[in-house]
């Protein structure tokens, strides 16, 4: 809602502000010794609320920077560059704590987003169109799922992504049982499996620049891959082979951002601008909320059930869900035919 009603650069800036000066609390905290277990807690759920409120804008900023026919082309830039560092930011980061510790990483965070205090102020995103008089902050979020209820590919994108989430980046998240549990691997093993499960990512985000296509293409192709991510967790909890299970994680780290890339693209093409705040808002709870669920449901699947029945009720859950969303829209669409 603050998004929505708010100037989108400054609101921008104020996020990334408060990510420069958690950086620099962080330098502070541990050049002075005080960064213990409490300071940890805290500081980890400032910066949750920080990118709770910055991911919004982010994702209702780039969408106005451009014409609406390229947007398609903009979220793929983007969906690039957050994979990208995603897996270049953790390597640099671990390289200069290994080197110079993690008070000299905290300060160089801070001073790569003194920069972004600069450049944005000087981007020029479209204006929102005007709409009715703002109302109450609650209202207003009803008003968002309205929308978003009302707009027939939203309901499906954000059911998708749910599954997505819980059960493919649930499943990323039980890496370390993977290698750990149930293949009885080191640490080696672990970095192993982030690798190519990252990799499936980064690879998936360079292919979404060569593909093309309308949203029913878009939602389409994401419900595809939604499918092999659910069939590929299955999988994975029913291989006892190293390589294998390999394959079946670099498959889930493919479709899991294939999914993603696709769906925020649909998004983004049906949302107008005064509720692209709030329905973004809605899919990050969705997508965010929804790893963090599926973790604690796979870990306790695995915990009760062990590693294949596991995964297998996992993802099995999820083709249900699919196939349930796919036999609704059939019978919601023969209806409106009537």
């Amino acid at each position: 809602v603050i998004s929505d009603r708010t100037n989108i650069i400054t609101f921008a800036r104020i996020t990334q502000s408060s990510f420069a000066a958690l950086a620099g609390i962080l330098a502070l905290a541990t050049l002075l010794g005080f960064a213990d277990a409490t300071f940890v807690a805290v500081y980890a759920t400032m910066v949750g609320l920080v990118a709770a409120a910055h991911h919004p804008v982010r994702t209702s900023l780039t969408p106005r920077l451009v014409e609406r026919e390229d947007i398609p082309s903009a979220i793929k830039f983007s969906v690039l560059n957050f994979n990208s560092s995603r897996l270049i930011g953790p390597a640099i980061g671990g390289m200069v704590i290994s080197v110079a510790g993690i008070t000299a990483a905290a300060a160089l965070v801070f001073l790569f987003m003194l920069p972004v205090q600069f450049i944005t102020p000087r981007l020029k995103p479209r204006e929102q169109a005007a709409g009715p008089p703002h109302l109450r902050f609650f209202y207003a979020l009803i008003e968002g799922a309205q929308v978003a209820w009302a707009t027939p590919v939203i309901p499906a994108a954000i059911v998708m992504s749910g599954v997505n989430s819980m059960v493919a980046r649930g499943a990323m998240e039980m890496l370390p049982a993977v290698a750990g549990g149930q293949f009885a691997k080191d640490a080696a093993g672990l970095g192993i499996v982030t690798a190519v499960a990252g990799a499936g990512a980064l690879v998936a985000s360079f292919s979404q620049l060569l593909q093309t296509g309308h949203v029913p293409t878009m939602l389409k192709r994401a419900a595809q891959a939604t499918l092999v991510a659910c069939v590929a967790v299955i999988g994975l909890g029913q291989t006892g082979v190293w390589e294998v299970a390999l394959l079946y994680l670099f498959v889930i780290g493919f479709c899991a951002t294939q999914v993603g890339a696709s769906l925020q693209a649909v998004l983004q093409m049906r949302i107008d601008d005064r509720f692209r705040g709030r329905i973004m808002s809605l899919w990050t709870a969705i997508t965010i909320g929804g790893t963090a669920v599926g973790t604690v449901l796979v870990g306790a699947l695995i915990e009760v059930f062990g590693f294949r029945l596991g995964f297998g009720l996992a993802g099995g859950a999820g083709v249900f869900i699919l196939m349930a969303l796919h036999a609704f829209r059939r019978q919601r669409s023969r209806t409106k035919d009537v």
